[in-house]
């Protein structure tokens, strides 16, 4: 049987200082379609909305947005209280088979 996770459709985050490290995570985050192939790329992305919190950019390259294999790319806005399990913004196009992201 295949591990379904190569294909993209759940992401462990783990919130860590210098100071305080774990190995429970933190949060999943999850897609709703199966090989999307999300998180194959995560990228900190620093301050994207600049809040002052890290932000984290996850990208899906064959997430079907508006199109078959548009792809996108997920941003999670960091807070005070870490990172939210909905992305507070997608960036994507619509042009079938351009796997963006």
């Amino acid at each position: 049987m295949m591990n379904k996770n190569i294909f993209g459709i759940g992401l462990f985050v783990y919130c860590s200082s210098l100071f305080a490290q774990t190995q429970i995570a933190d949060l999943m985050l999850e897609m709703n379609q199966e090989f999307s192939y999300f998180g194959r790329v995560v990228e900190g992305s620093g301050d994207i909305n600049g809040d002052g919190y890290d932000d984290l950019m996850v990208c899906s390259w064959k997430y079907d947005y508006l199109n078959f294999n548009t792809g996108a790319a997920f941003i999670y806005y960091g807070s005070p209280t870490g990172i939210n399990d909905v992305p507070d913004d997608t960036l994507s196009n619509n042009i079938t088979d351009s796997n963006f992201g």
